[in-house]
């Protein structure tokens, strides 16, 4: 015997069942487009913060300069009798502090190019200058 069975009339579920795998190729298709959009965000701000941390280490590299010249004048002055010993420990304090600023600025680079390299799905040697 053969048997052949065949429902004509199943009350819509077949539609319901298509229109939810339209829901669902749908919903799929919009998470995909939100997980490019945040990955975009994330790398064109980590692009960002890597610059600013470079241009912010520029700055303190052109700080740490200009207090060693100071301290270099004010050690002059200190050995020809021109200055005070107080105006002299004031130099080379802001020369301490200017190289605590400028290894906080190197540190802020490299640690935006490490977000930068994994924003872009890369290693952090790939983008080390």
């Amino acid at each position: 015997g053969l048997g052949l069975n065949w429902n004509l009339w199943d009350w819509g579920q077949r539609w319901n069942l298509v229109k939810a795998a339209e829901a669902d190729a749908r919903r799929a298709e919009l998470e995909a487009k939100k997980l490019s959009s945040t990955l975009s965000l994330q790398a064109r701000r980590s692009l960002r913060e890597a610059h600013a941390a470079f241009e912010s280490l520029s700055v303190a590299v052109a700080g740490l300069a200009a207090s060693e010249e100071a301290f270099r004048i004010q050690n002059i002055r200190y050995n020809e009798g021109a200055t005070t010993t107080t105006e002299l420990l004031t130099a080379e304090t802001e020369v301490a502090s200017a190289r605590l600023g400028f290894a906080r600025a190197r540190y802020s680079y490299f640690v935006a190019l490490v977000g930068l390299a994994r924003a872009a799905g890369l290693g952090p040697k790939e983008l080390l200058p």
